[in-house]
C-alpha cells in the first residue's frame, strides 16, 4: 500500500491529541532555554516536499526557547547548527554551501523527503546524495503495509538519546556505509551521524519535523539533545 503525502499529515495529525497531553508535560523534562545555540532553518521552498516539516522544527525550536533563523537557499548558511526540513530535491550551488558549512564545523542536520518525489527525482537526488555527501540511500519503503490495522510503525533511535518515534509515511533506507547508523524501522537502518571535515552530517531518511509540529515529546527531546550536543563538542 502506497501512503500518498496527504494520507502521511492525516494519520499523524490524527495523533496529535493523543500527543498533546504528553506535551503539556514539557516543564517535566529538563528543557532549558538556550539562545546561543546559533541555529538555521534552510527553507527550501518548492523543492521540500513536507512544508509542514518546516514548521514542525519552528515550533519545537520556540517552544524550547532556541534562537534560530529560516533562511532561502541563497543566504551564505554560517550558523553552529543547520537544519534542512524535508529535503526533495538540493541543487550543486546549495550542495556546495552545505558542504562548506561541514567543512567549516557546522553540524548539519539534513531530513529527507524523497518519500513523496517521482522516481526521476528521486534517483538524481540518490546519484547527488552519493557524490557530494557519499551518503547511500534505497528506494522508499512503506511501513504501513501490515493488514493489522492497529499497528503503527516506530523509528527506533540509538543516538543521541534512545528513543521512538512514531512513523506514518515512508522512510528512505540507508545502504551499507561506515557512517554510524543511529535511527532503524523495524530492521532498517534510516538514520546516520558522519562526520564530514570539521562537522557532523545527521541525515533523516524517516521526516522528524511532522511528529515535532504534533507535539510529540520524544521527538523534541530528541532533537533538543541533538543540537545541545553538537554544542558541547564546539565549545
Amino acid at each position: 500500500m502506497v501512503i500518498s503525502r496527504r494520507t502521511f499529515l492525516g494519520n499523524a495529525a490524527v495523533c496529535s491529541a493523543a500527543l498533546l497531553s504528553a506535551s503539556r508535560g514539557w516543564s517535566s523534562f529538563s528543557w532549558r532555554p538556550r539562545q546561543d545555540l546559533d541555529c538555521l532553518i534552510v527553507d527550501l521552498q518548492d523543492h521540500c516536499s513536507l512544508q509542514e516539516s518546516i514548521r514542525g522544527y519552528e515550533s519545537a525550536l520556540e517552544t524550547a526557547g532556541v534562537g534560530f533563523i529560516r533562511a532561502l537557499p541563497q543566504v551564505t548558511l554560517k550558523c553552529r547548527n543547520v537544519i534542512v526540513p524535508g529535503m526533495a530535491q538540493i541543487d550543486e550551488s546549495l550542495g556546495r554551501e552545505l558542504l562548506n558549512c561541514l567543512e567549516n564545523g557546522s553540524s548539519l542536520l539534513l531530513e529527507c523527503g524523497l518519500g513523496f518525489v517521482d522516481s526521476s527525482i528521486f534517483e538524481a537526488q540518490q546519484n547527488f546524495l552519493r557524490s557530494h555527501f557519499d551518503l547511500g540511500i534505497q528506494s522508499p519503503v512503506h511501513l504501513l503495509t501490515r493488514q493489522d490495522h492497529h499497528y503503527v510503525p516506530y523509528i527506533n533511535y540509538s543516538w543521541p538519546l534512545e528513543l521512538s518515534v512514531r512513523e506514518f509515511g515512508p522512510v528512505v533506507p540507508l545502504s551499507d556505509h561506515g557512517a554510524s547508523w543511529i535511527g532503524w524501522a523495524q530492521e532498517l537502518p534510516v538514520a546516520l551521524r558522519q562526520k564530514i571535515g570539521r562537522g557532523m552530517l545527521t541525515f533523516l531518511g524517516s521526516p522528524l519535523g511532522p511528529a515535532l509540529l504534533a507535539g510529540d515529546l520524544h521527538a523534541r527531546q530528541w532533537l533538543y539533545k541533538l543540537l545541545t550536543s553538537g554544542h558541547r563538542r564546539e565549545r
